[in-house]
Formats: C-alpha cells, structure tokens, sequence
C-alpha cells in the first residue's frame, strides 16, 4: 500500500491496481500499485511516495525485490553484509591497537634513551670522582 501526495499545481493521474486514480493538488491518496509503475511514478517527480509496491501479477512473489536480487542473494547479501561489517570493525579495532601499541614503543624509546643519558652521566660522574681521588 502506497501513500501518494499530489505535489505539483494540477490534478495527476495514477495507475493503481483497482484502476486510474485521480489526485488533486495537495491531496493525498493510500492505493495499491504494481511495482512496475514504480520507474514512471517516481520519474514524473510529481508525487511524495511512502509505502511499498505491491507484487506484478506475472512475477511470483519471490522472484525479484526492489534491488533486482533474487530471494535466496537478498539472504547472501544479508550475510555478506554481516560479515564485511564484522571485518571492518576489527580491523578498526586493530588499526587503533596498533596505533596505541605505536605510541608504546616511541614512549618506550624515549625512556631507554634519557636512561641511556643518564647512565652516561653516572659514569662521567664516577669518571670525575675517581680522577679526583687521585
């Protein structure tokens, strides 16, 4: 069933499945329509459209949806869906790991190189104080 809101300044028609349909400026109607009207309905850019189409007559209910998918890809695309956003989390997850664990070892660098400086200075220290000893 469709909500279809007349937009434009004159009446339009629309084929709906009970029959043509005229809607007057404004106006909004609940009609069912066959999905192949879909491309000419939404084309026209005369209507607000709310709803969903009601199956063509020729097509078995579970042939196509409205992405041209089949029922059982609608499922696999479903799942692929799951999946990649699955994937995508953990690999943000793991991109901000590494990222932490980046910052660990420059931090860690820093530290080994003022203790590194720190020892140097112990030494020129004891070097100094032997030298005074003397």
């Amino acid at each position: 069933m469709l909500k279809i809101t007349n937009t434009q300044k004159g009446p339009r028609g629309v084929n709906s499945v009970a029959g043509p349909v005229l809607v007057d400026p404004d106006q909004t109607v609940e009609v069912e329509v066959y999905a192949r009207e879909k491309e000419h309905l939404e084309g026209t850019g005369w209507f607000n459209i709310k709803g969903s189409y009601k199956t063509d007559p020729d097509k078995p209910a579970s042939a196509r949806n409205e992405d041209g998918d089949s029922k059982e890809m609608a499922e696999m695309r479903k799942q692929f869906d799951a999946s990649f956003k699955d994937v995508t989390d953990r690999l943000k997850a793991s991109e901000k790991q590494n990222a932490d664990l980046e910052k660990q070892i420059a931090d860690t660098a820093k530290l080994e190189k003022a203790a590194a400086d720190k020892d140097a200075e112990i030494e020129e220290l004891k070097r100094q104080l032997a030298a005074k000893g003397k």
